[in-house]
């Protein structure tokens, strides 16, 4: 299941990357408004969780303070290793999402509780099943809400498709990251999760094609090198896989998980190579 694992992570970056555009938007336009702001008022906007916790405050039934709020709680969840703030976090920031949906029907709300399940898939290993079974139910909601809305994106396909890998529909969730790749040509995340995604069905041309694409639009990515490397093994091709491992070892920090993988796949890959050319006596 950790591949797909890594799948939901991406699609969590997309969602809150939207949110954050909204964030600034709101923001600014508040602060525009706030045109005799005290230097005491001013401390209430220096962190998002600040200004819409004190959104919040004023009006807990606007839909955008509830849908943002619930992106700065998820955020923070992610952030702390304390699993019981984990949590206490991922709960309220759901019984955000849904106090937002009590006041009016967003898909971007239905996208946020797909969000929060997929954590609770993360962090809960014995009830993985049910949490993935809610975060894809919460994920085509969200796609039938936008599509209703005549406001439907890629991005609810790519979430969409992490939620069906996680509930074990490989084949659905492909589809869905194909078609988020089609829309967005030119995203490395979209070539790099199809690639990943065509890797894990064993179809291995197609991934190198995908993750080449990947590596093309962000030569710094260490993952997408990665599994270019063992998607280029699988196929046989030795050298090119070599380069890309030796990729992996320019690019990751010291103290990353992928430089040991990659030194392994390096050794092993050498050594066979080595007795290929070792001459018959």
């Amino acid at each position: 299941c950790l591949p797909f694992a890594l799948l939901a992570g991406a699609a969590v970056v997309r969602w809150q990357g939207h949110a954050a555009k909204a964030t600034t938007a709101v923001a600014l336009g508040v602060l525009a408004v706030l045109t005799g702001l005290t230097f005491a008022q001013a401390r209430v906007w220096q962190s998002s969780a600040a200004l819409w916790e004190h959104a919040i405050a004023l009006d807990p039934d606007v839909v955008l303070n509830n849908l943002n709020m619930g992106h700065v709680r998820a955020r923070q969840a992610e952030r702390t290793a304390d699993r019981r703030a984990q949590e206490a976090l991922l709960d309220e920031s759901q019984r955000l999402f849904e106090h937002g949906l009590s006041v009016r029907e967003d898909p971007l709300l239905y996208a946020g509780i797909a969000l929060v399940h997929q954590h609770r898939w993360e962090l809960d290993p014995k009830n993985r099943s049910a949490e993935a079974e809610l975060s894809l139910e919460f994920a085509r909601r969200a796609l039938d809400a936008a599509r209703k809305r005549n406001v439907e994106t890629p991005d609810y396909h790519l979430n969409l498709g992490s939620a069906l890998g996680n509930a074990q529909h490989p084949n659905d969730a492909l589809a869905e990251f194909q078609a988020y790749a089609r829309d967005r040509p030119r995203s490395y995340l979209g070539h790099y999760l199809l690639g990943f995604a065509l890797l894990q069905s064993s179809r291995f041309s197609e991934s190198v094609r995908e993750l080449g694409k990947a590596v093309e639009l962000e030569p710094g990515s260490v993952i997408a090198w990665g599994n270019l490397g063992i998607a280029q093994e699988k196929l046989g091709e030795k050298d090119l896989a070599i380069r890309a491992y030796q990729r992996v070892l320019a690019l990751a920090p010291k103290d990353s998980p992928a430089i040991p993988t990659a030194r392994q796949h390096l050794f092993m890959l050498q050594s066979r190579m080595s007795v290929e050319v070792v001459p018959n006596k």
